[in-house]
C-alpha cells in the first residue's frame, strides 16, 4: 500500500468528522418545522458527502476511493430516511459525473451503507430513545461490517476494479475507517442522548410548572439559602392579596407571624418529628390571620436547587376539629354518666367508642379501641338464643334492631357471671342505605334476674317439700294433655299416719315426716317426671309418655325406698293409686279421679 494513498484516505476520513458538526446544529433549538429540518439536514449531508468525494483518491483511471460509505452509514444512523435519500441521490449523481469503470460499485458504496444505517436506526434507535443501551462494541461492529461489505462489493466486479487497487485501500477502509467512524458515531450518539435528556427535562419542567400553577394550594418556589420567593401561583395571589411582583420582593418568612416558616427551622422540625408538614399562622395583606399547613420539598428548577413550599389554609378544618373534639368530649361525658353499658362498633365489629360501664366487662383493660368486640367480651346466650356473632351479622344484613326477650350471660373482668338485657341497633347515616356500624346498649339485671327466679320458684314450688305445687302441676297437666304425650299416667299418694304424728309428736315432726316422704318420691322418679305436693298429705306424680306397667316400676321403687328409710319414728307409708290415659278421647280429670278412687281403696288396708 502506497503511503501517500493512506495519508489521502485518512485525510478523507477526517473530513467525515464534519458530519457530526452538522448533526450538532439540530439539537432541537432551531425553529424549523420537522420536514424543513429534514430537508435542510439532507442538503447538509449531501454537502458533506460532496466535499468528501471531491477529496477522493484515484488508484486507477476511473477507480476512486473516499469516505462516502462512512457518510452514508452515519447519515442512516442519525439523520433518518429523508436526509439519507437526499444525500444518497446527490452522491450517486456526483459519482456518475466522475465516470470510469468504478461507477456501478461506486453507486453501491452509497446505497448499501445508507440501507444498513437506516435499518440499524429503525431497530436500535427509533424504537428506543435511551441511547445508553447502545454499546460501543455494537457501534464499532456495525461500522466495521459496513466497511467490510463495501470492500467485498469490489470483488464482484473483477473486470472493473483490479485486485491490486483493492489491496492498496483495503487496510485503511476496513481497519482505519471503522475506528474513525466509531469515534464520530460515539460523539453523535452522545449528542442524541443529550437531546432526549434535555427534552425530557423540559417536559418535566413544563409538567411541574403546569402542576404548580394548577395546584389548589398556595404554592411558592423559594431560594433555599435566602428564603426569597422566586415564583408564586395564582392561588397564593388570590388567597393572600399580594401581586406577583409584591410576592417576589418578600421572603417566605414574611408571610408567617410565628416565624416558623423559616426554611431551616421547618426542615429541622420535619426531620425531628418525622412528619412532612408543620402547622403555622400566616398573615394576609388585609391583616387577616389564617392557620396553614406547611409542606416543603427540595426541587430542581432551571438546573438550580430550590425549595417548593405549599401552604394549605386549614383554618376551617381546625375550627371543625375543635368543634368535633368538644362534641366528642361531651359525648364521652354523656356516655359515662349513664348507668348502661354502651359499645359502638364499625360494620366489621371493631370497637370505636365504649363507656366506662362497659369497660369492666371486657377481657382487656387497654387497647380495646380497634379490637373486635367478639374477641374482648365474653357474652353467652341462654337456650334458644342466637350467639352475639350471629346477631351482629344479622344486624348488618337486615338493618333491623334486636332486643333481648331473655337475659344473656356475661362475665366481667373478674370472671364473675352476670345477667343482662341489651339492644343491638344498626348505625345508618342519612341518605345512605348501608350499615356503617352497630350500637350495643346493655344493662346488668343480675339482681333483678335472681329476684325474679326466686319469685318464680316460690310461685311454682311447695315451700316445705320443695316439690312443685298444685298450681304448677295443674298447668302442666293442661300443657301436656296432647296426643303426642300419650300414654299419660298419674300416680296419686296419701301419706299414712300424718295426723297421728301431728297429734302425738307435734307439727314439727309431722313436717319432718312429709319431707322424708317427698325425698323418697324424688329418688324414685325420673328427671323428666313431674312430682308435686297435691294437698296437705297428698302427693301427685305426672308421667307423660309412660305406660301403666312402667308406672308400676316407680310405685315398687317408692315402696322399696320407704322400707329402707331411716325415719326416726317408723317406716314411712303411702297409699298409692295409679291410672293411665291412653286414648285422646279420655278426660284427664276422669283419669285423676280413677287414680284417687284406687288410692282410697288401698288406704283402707295400708292406713292401718
Amino acid at each position: 500500500m502506497n503511503y501517500d494513498i493512506l495519508i489521502d484516505l485518512l485525510t478523507n476520513m477526517v473530513l467525515v468528522v464534519s458530519i457530526s458538526v452538522v448533526y450538532s446544529l439540530f439539537d432541537g433549538q432551531n425553529k424549523l418545522s420537522r420536514l424543513s429540518s429534514k430537508l435542510v439536514m439532507g442538503v447538509l449531508v449531501a454537502g458533506v458527502g460532496y466535499v468528501v468525494m471531491r477529496n477522493h483518491v484515484e488508484i486507477e483511471p476511473g477507480i476512486v476511493f473516499d469516505g462516502r460509505s462512512l457518510v452514508m452509514v452515519l447519515a442512516g444512523f442519525y439523520f433518518g430516511l429523508i436526509p439519507t435519500i437526499i444525500g444518497g441521490i446527490v452522491l450517486i449523481y456526483y459519482r456518475i459525473t466522475i465516470g470510469g469503470n468504478g461507477v456501478i460499485p461506486g453507486i453501491l458504496w452509497v446505497i448499501l451503507p445508507g440501507l444498513i444505517g437506516l435499518l440499524w436506526r429503525y431497530y436500535r434507535l427509533k424504537l428506543n430513545t435511551n441511547s445508553k443501551v447502545i454499546s460501543k462494541r455494537e457501534q464499532f461492529l456495525v461500522i466495521f461490517l459496513t466497511q467490510f461489505t463495501v470492500v467485498g462489493i469490489l470483488f464482484f466486479f473483477p473486470n472493473k476494479v483490479s485486485l491490486d487497487a483493492i489491496k492498496q485501500v483495503v487496510i485503511p477502509i476496513v481497519f482505519f475507517y471503522p475506528i474513525g467512524g466509531f469515534i464520530v458515531s460515539t460523539f453523535m450518539l452522545r449528542i442524541r442522548q443529550n437531546y432526549f435528556d434535555t427534552q425530557l427535562l423540559k417536559k418535566r419542567e413544563e409538567e411541574y410548572i403546569g402542576l404548580f400553577n394548577q395546584a389548589n394550594t398556595s404554592s411558592f418556589i423559594v431560594d433555599s439559602h435566602s428564603g426569597k420567593i422566586i415564583n408564586v401561583n395564582q392561588v397564593a395571589i388570590t388567597k393572600y392579596g399580594y401581586s406577583y411582583d409584591e410576592f417576589t420582593q418578600k421572603t417566605i418568612k414574611d408571610l408567617s407571624i410565628l416565624g416558623e416558616l423559616d426554611i431551616s427551622n421547618a426542615i429541622s422540625h420535619q426531620e425531628e418529628h418525622q412528619t412532612d408538614y408543620i402547622i403555622s399562622k400566616s398573615m394576609l395583606k388585609s391583616g387577616g390571620i389564617i392557620d396553614v399547613e406547611v409542606r416543603l420539598r427540595t426541587i430542581q428548577y432551571n438546573e438550580q436547587e430550590y425549595i417548593y413550599v405549599s401552604l394549605s389554609d386549614i383554618t376551617k378544618r381546625l375550627i371543625n376539629e375543635q368543634k368535633y373534639q368538644d362534641v366528642n368530649e361531651k359525648l364521652k361525658a354523656t356516655l359515662n354518666s349513664v348507668g348502661d353499658g354502651v359499645i359502638v362498633t364499625n360494620q366489621y365489629g371493631y370497637i370505636e367508642v365504649i363507656n366506662e360501664v362497659a369497660q369492666k366487662y371486657l377481657t382487656i383493660t387497654d387497647n380495646y379501641i380497634g379490637n373486635n368486640l367478639l374477641n374482648v367480651i365474653r357474652m353467652f346466650p341462654t337456650p334458644n338464643q342466637l350467639p352475639l356473632s350471629d346477631l351482629l351479622t344479622s344486624i348488618v344484613n337486615t338493618k333491623t334492631p334486636f332486643k333481648t326477650d331473655k337475659p344473656y350471660i356475661i362475665m366481667d373482668d373478674n370472671d364473675d357471671t352476670h345477667y343482662l338485657d341489651f339492644t343491638l341497633s344498626p348505625v345508618i347515616y342519612q341518605n345512605e342505605n348501608f350499615v356503617k356500624g352497630t350500637i350495643l346498649v346493655f344493662r346488668d339485671i343480675t339482681d333483678a334476674h335472681i329476684a325474679q327466679n326466686k319469685i318464680e320458684y316460690v310461685s311454682q314450688h311447695d315451700f316445705l317439700t320443695e316439690l312443685y305445687n298444685r298450681y304448677f302441676l295443674e298447668t302442666e297437666m293442661k300443657r301436656l294433655d296432647t296426643k303426642r304425650q300419650l300414654p299419660i299416667t298419674l300416680i296419686i299418694g296419701d301419706v299414712n299416719g300424718l295426723k297421728l304424728v301431728n297429734d302425738t309428736f307435734g307439727h314439727i315432726m309431722g313436717d319432718q315426716y312429709l319431707k322424708e316422704v317427698s325425698d323418697i318420691i324424688k329418688k324414685a322418679t325420673r328427671a323428666e317426671d313431674i312430682t308435686a305436693r297435691w294437698g296437705g298429705d297428698e302427693f301427685m306424680i305426672l308421667l307423660p309418655q309412660t305406660t301403666k306397667e312402667n308406672a308400676q316400676v316407680i310405685i315398687n321403687r317408692i315402696s322399696d325406698l320407704s322400707k329402707k328409710s331411716r325415719f326416726d319414728l317408723f317406716v314411712p307409708s303411702l297409699s298409692l293409686g295409679v291410672a293411665t290415659k291412653d286414648n285422646i278421647e279420655m278426660d284427664l280429670d276422669d283419669v285423676l279421679k280413677t287414680a284417687e278412687d284406687i288410692m282410697y281403696e288401698n288406704k283402707v288396708f295400708d292406713g292401718k
